[in-house]
């Protein structure tokens, strides 16, 4: 169960529009499979302050959340193929709205 509340995940434009050409954000990657979240409210299960991504631990300027139920769907990756794995997916603060909890 969610311990810190809800967040709104901002609508497809708004997450782009803080994208590099690689898909990332404070060296956070948004996943093809992310945008069926799009626009959805689901409550929070954790709040991260460092995440281990490509190979190395990085310190976002704002948190990292896990969601609850927001795993990733499978699709593919690029030439590695389609991933079957299932991870929790990572989401930038900036890519939501954060309800406190109540």
């Amino acid at each position: 169960t969610a311990t810190e509340g809800f967040a709104q995940v901002r609508s497809l434009a708004e997450i782009e529009a803080t994208l590099d050409e690689s898909r990332r954000h404070d060296g956070l990657t948004f996943m093809r499979g992310m945008e069926h979240f799009a626009g959805r409210r689901l409550p929070i299960v954790r709040r991260l302050t460092r995440i281990y991504e490509l190979g190395r631990w990085l310190e976002p300027r704002a948190p990292i959340y896990l969601l609850e139920g927001a795993y990733c769907p499978g699709a593919a990756i690029g030439k590695e193929g389609p991933c079957d794995r299932a991870c929790t997916l990572l989401w930038h603060g900036d890519w939501l709205t954060i309800e406190p909890p109540t």
